[in-house]
């Protein structure tokens, strides 16, 4: 301020203020000689007050304003100063007492991650949620875990979008049907479930091309569960694989129907029998009728989705598919109520789709996606632990679903789904519910070590003694607190990407779903004649045991009687129709029949009580009176009828 007046005012000005001062005094004080002297250009002249006044006065207004500008600038500075030194003081107590990250994982804004992903030329074109994953990472596969409505399928969703608008191959595992509304294509994708009319006809001799095939289909149907029984999965798979390796020799026995009732409906000596010379013999051996009952109730636990699988229709191969070059997307669905039923048949195409994959030239890069949504409730499939760790050379891509990790632990136990996690290298991490899960997701974000200040305060019985002191401690630290991912908002999450990136905060835009497609056409109920014909036969086989019993009776009634000579004995003929159409049966006739006809005429039964009108001999008509043909009256012909009916609705599915 003083250099400022300095220099902006002059002795003109100072000579200005001492005349005012003058004229102040000679005012105030009413001094006889009001004159004042001023040096005009040199010359002292004395003039009065006022003219000394009007002559002073641009002197003096210009010399206030430079004191207003030096106070103003004087005051600006003094602000400035105590400003800073607030605020260095206040950074320099904030550092000595904020934490200070030394090293490990870091939590960046999404616009920081995708700037150092640009600038290290290491974008890929696939992104999540906005923010691009590493280039080339798509084979060291993803991984959405979240809780019910946390947004888990929204980001699937956009995720299989940009699959799809880059022309690749897919198997979707899509148990609600969304992903099939939304993607799938009439004439060019495949539905595989066998309650959905648009399933092609599959079995499992459509995915054989050479002999391990065979074992690779029973590894894939009977899993062996961590910590449950290491005998009877493993016998169990080589026994159904000697199943199918027994009827795939003729062409009339490969079909599901026959796989599953050769095992189903056949005793432990008709097993025996058919796999004769087979290792699947032994296990099945009468002999040891406990133990082949066990490992047949062990197949039967995994063999009845093949009930339900058509054998009639375009025949579909996975492992063809797999093989061929186009866009076209396999999606495995089920309805909530089916899951249970088919549950280890979904298992074996997941691993007849990895195994086929695994056949192929290894490419190193991205060649198809398996997209697995809630793969925890699926059973238990090995060869997709080996998938996650060995097909990105092959270019199987994963995506895989979960909504926490105790669904993943219940089904492959602690280790191997350790090991799976570890596999699904780039994670979206979302809302959870479980403690258990949020704690060990905040260690898969990572932590950080840091330099923790801690303060210490004294005091002292004088005010000299008081004192505080600052000290640091390193300390481990989660970059994400458990609680923190629990109580995230929908559709926003963590990811994670692979390689030495930060962790970012992203959210997912939520998309309405598309209805393109009708995610579930009911199969219309259809009979196999093959299996109506057979019926017939065993109906007719029935009959003519229930003919012979008759005729049996009547042997041995008409042959206690104490009767002289030869009576008729009834022989009870029923047979039904070789083709049977709209449940006609044929009429059941009663054929007539005599020991003999030269003493005896006929004897005619009729409602199943002898006529003894048409019995010549008196002794005749007395035992024709006193016996009754136990043959069962036309009604009974009526009730064969309904049987056959009643065997064809059960076949159907549908109530008279």
């Amino acid at each position: 301020m003083g250099l400022f007046l300095y220099l902006k005012v002059d002795n003109t000005q100072f000579y200005a203020i001492k005349t005012e001062l003058e004229i102040a005094y000679k005012s105030t004080l009413n001094v006889p000689n009001k004159e004042i002297e001023l040096f005009i250009n040199g010359v002292p002249e004395k003039v009065s007050i006022k003219e000394a006044e009007q002559i002073i006065e641009p002197y003096l207004s210009s010399f206030w304003w430079a004191v207003e500008r030096a106070l103003l600038i004087g005051l600006i500075l003094s602000i400035s100063i105590v400003g800073g030194l607030i605020w260095y003081w206040y950074n320099y107590g904030r550092d000595v007492m904020e934490d200070e990250q030394l090293r490990g994982a870091k939590l960046v804004e999404k616009e920081k991650l995708i700037e150092i992903l640009n600038q290290r030329n290491d974008a890929s074109h696939y992104t999540i949620a906005g923010v691009p994953i590493r280039k080339g990472s798509e084979g060291n596969n993803i991984c959405c875990v979240g809780a019910p409505q946390s947004g888990k399928s929204q980001a699937i969703r956009a995720f299989l979008a940009q699959v799809r608008a880059r022309g690749k191959k897919a198997v979707i595992y899509d148990p609600s049907g969304e992903f099939t509304q939304e993607f799938y294509r009439e004439g060019k994708d495949i539905i595989l479930n066998p309650f959905d009319e648009r399933c092609p006809q599959w079995s499992v001799w459509n995915e054989v091309e050479e002999d391990h095939h065979i074992d690779s289909i029973g590894d894939g149907l009977i899993p062996i569960t961590p910590n449950g029984d290491q005998f009877f999965p493993p016998a169990a798979r080589r026994l159904i694989s000697d199943v199918i390796r027994v009827l795939g020799r003729q062409e009339g026995t490969k079909t599901n129907k026959h796989l599953f009732e050769s095992i189903s409906l056949s005793t432990l000596q008709e097993l025996h029998e058919m796999l004769a010379g087979t290792s699947g013999a032994t296990y099945v051996d009468p002999k040891t009728e406990k133990t082949g009952i066990n490992i047949k109730m062990q197949i039967l636990n995994y063999l009845t989705p093949f009930r339900f699988l058509k054998d009639h229709g375009e025949k579909f191969s996975i492992r063809k598919w797999v093989r061929e070059e186009d866009d076209s997307w396999v999606f495995i669905t089920t309805k909530e109520e089916q899951k249970e039923a088919i549950k280890p048949i979904i298992s074996l195409w997941i691993s007849t789709v990895i195994k086929a994959t695994m056949s192929l030239p290894a490419i190193h890069k991205e060649r198809m996606w398996l997209c697995i949504d809630e793969m925890p409730t699926l059973q238990k499939m090995d060869d997709l632990v080996l998938s996650l760790t060995n097909t990105r050379k092959y270019g199987l891509c994963h995506l895989i679903g979960l909504q926490d990790f105790s669904q993943s632990v219940h089904t492959y136990g602690k280790d191997v789904s350790s090991t799976i996690i570890s596999t699904l290298q780039t994670k979206l991490i979302l809302r959870v519910t479980d403690s258990d899960s949020a704690e060990k997701l905040s260690k898969i974000i990572g932590q950080m070590e840091v330099d923790e200040k801690n303060m210490s305060r004294s005091m002292g019985v004088t005010d000299g003694r008081d004192g505080d002191s600052f000290y640091g401690q390193r300390k481990e630290r989660n970059v994400v607190m458990p609680s923190e991912i629990m109580s995230l908002p929908n559709l926003v999450g963590y990811l994670k990407i692979v390689g030495d990136y930060p962790v970012t905060k992203v959210v997912t835009e939520y998309v309405p779903h598309a209805h393109n497609a009708i995610p579930y056409i009911p199969r219309e109920k259809d009979i196999d004649l093959n299996v109506v014909s057979e019926m017939a036969d065993e109906k007719h086989e029935g009959i003519n045991e229930e003919a012979n019993t008759v005729n049996q009776d009547v042997n041995e009634n008409v042959n206690g009687q104490n009767v002289e000579g030869n009576v008729a004995k009834p022989e009870i003929n029923l047979s039904l129709k070789d083709n049977v159409t709209s449940g006609e049966v044929e009429q059941l006739p009663i054929k007539e029949s005599v020991l003999d006809p030269k003493e005896v005429k006929p004897v005619q039964v009729e409602e199943g009580v002898l006529d003894p009108k048409e019995v010549d001999s008196q002794e005749t008509k007395k035992v024709a009176n006193d016996i009754e043909v136990p043959v069962k009256p036309k009604q009974s012909e009526k009730h064969y009828q309904t049987n056959l009916l009643d065997g064809l609705n059960d076949f159907t599915g549908e109530n008279n």
